[in-house]
């Protein structure tokens, strides 16, 4: 993950913090989560950290939600 983000994600998408990976590519990071709100609940984060939605690009945006 890109950036000097510190927040859990980010570390998630380091691997400084472990997670249950569903899917993985150059731009996106799937993964369990491990508050699950309903069984299989999945999280998809970009590699490039952002401070808020609004400041992700849209190719990584695009990679992540598809």
């Amino acid at each position: 993950m890109s950036g000097s983000g510190n927040s859990v994600f980010c570390k998630i998408g380091r691997s400084e913090i472990p997670a249950a990976k569903v899917h993985e590519d150059d731009k996106s990071l799937t993964f369990i989560s491990v508050q699950p709100a309903s069984p299989g609940h999945t999280l998809g984060i970009p590699k490039t950290h952002a401070a808020n939605l609004m400041e992700i690009a849209e190719a990584d945006l695009l990679a992540t939600t598809r």
